[in-house]
């Protein structure tokens, strides 16, 4: 799902991230829809008190080598 992406991206970028959809085909459109697993989204997405490796040499000025997420 591009909202979890955008979340993960948005998170070790350090910036507002954002998600547009069509409001005509999300609500006059039937599909199938797979949703992942809790546990899944939980994994890729971490928990909101881990501490994480800096991703970028800025970040790291700033930071150090971790910080938190």
């Amino acid at each position: 799902d591009l909202n979890i992406i955008a979340h993960r991206i948005a998170e070790l970028a350090l910036t507002p991230g954002i998600v547009a959809q069509d409001g005509f085909l999300t609500t006059h459109l039937i599909e199938s829809l797979m949703v992942p697993e809790r546990e899944l989204i939980a994994e890729y997405l971490g928990r909101p008190d881990d501490i994480i490796y800096t991703p970028t040499p800025a970040q790291r000025i700033i930071y150090g080598d971790k910080r938190r997420r």
